[in-house]
């Protein structure tokens, strides 16, 4: 179950709390000891619900990667060869042969899954006359790579 579908159901838990709640508080119950608990606990479980589901998912990084070292690169997805900025569309790539690079989206003429010594990448095909394929290694599942293309072709639409 996702954290906002969670957070969909918890929030509706606590609304019935608070539904029970005023129940109690409209026919004058409110000196039962039980009304003044499913109120606070409905109130606990509904705030709780809303911050699971309106809050933003943590991006899925970790804070040694080398693409946070390039100046004025800010990834919002990340693997060890590949990183995305998703909203510009920029691409940084790490081959192992030819070096580390970003690519801006204008200078990225194609890209496609490959399979290289038993591990799966990102062949990406750029204007550059010196370096005109670089590829990102992705591991050694296909699943993985085919997510990569995804995420490139959907920051090239927003672009």
């Amino acid at each position: 179950m996702s954290r906002r579908l969670a957070g969909i159901v918890i929030v509706s838990i606590g609304a019935v709390a608070l539904v029970v709640a005023g129940r109690f508080l409209s026919t004058g119950q409110v000196g039962r000891p039980g009304s003044i608990v499913v109120l606070l606990l409905g109130l606990a479980v509904a705030v709780t619900g809303l911050v699971l589901a309106l809050r933003q998912p943590a991006l899925n990084i970790k804070q040694g990667h080398a693409a946070f070292h390039v100046p004025g690169f800010n990834p919002t997805h990340a693997a060890k060869h590949i990183a995305i900025e998703g909203k510009t569309g920029r691409l940084w790539v790490r081959d192992n042969q030819r070096g580390e690079r970003v690519v801006e989206p204008e200078q990225l003429l194609a890209w496609r899954v490959h399979f290289d010594d038993e591990k799966y990448g990102i062949e990406v095909t750029t204007d550059s006359t010196e370096e005109p394929i670089l590829f990102a290694r992705t591991g050694e599942r296909r699943e993985s790579a085919d997510e990569w293309v995804a995420r490139i072709a959907e920051s090239r639409q927003k672009s």
